[in-house]
């Protein structure tokens, strides 16, 4: 209401003189500041509102869990010198303490602790993309068995390398 009440104002101080050009010219710069003010301030409360969007002490709750699909969910075109493996991100709060300890035991890697962030899921499917030999289908990566160990390399540093920005 502020904003159209010095929209009013601005319209009441403009000289009779001027042509309506100008007087125009006049109001919609003014309206056109005013606006700016306010974005530049909603803008500011954005930003003093990002660090508070994840509560204290749940901003690295994920795990990341890679694991080895099972037969049964093998694509029926894959290779038996292939092996899918699919790599999930969970949020710990949503998992017991049993079921986080068999992940710990039984997945291929296992990563605690990682940032709320999609990014870590996004530089590991473009760092295996560019391989011509992993295919992808959503988390499913389906490669060369003997690469295994190589890939899951490439995922540890892929992981080290952004829990490092």
């Amino acid at each position: 209401m502020d904003k159209i009440n010095e929209t009013t104002i601005a319209e009441h101080d403009v000289d009779k003189t001027q042509a309506i050009a100008d007087q125009f010219h006049y109001v919609i710069n003014t309206v056109t500041d005013t606006l700016s003010d306010r974005i530049t301030d909603l803008n500011q409360q954005v930003r003093q509102l990002a660090p508070r969007a994840v509560p204290n002490g749940k901003e690295r709750t994920y795990i990341l869990i890679v694991e080895e699909v099972n037969e049964d969910e093998q694509l029926e075109e894959q290779q038996e010198d292939q092996i899918t493996i699919r790599i999930r991100r969970i949020n710990r709060k949503d998992l017991r303490p049993a079921k986080i300890e068999r992940y710990r035991r039984e997945s291929l890697l296992f990563i605690d602790n990682l940032p709320i962030a999609m990014t870590i899921n996004e530089k590991i499917k473009e760092t295996l993309q560019q391989r011509q030999d992993v295919k992808i289908w959503s988390t499913h990566y389906t490669f060369p068995e003997d690469q295994l160990d190589f890939i899951i390399d490439i995922i540890q540093a892929t992981i080290n390398t952004e829990r490092a920005h």
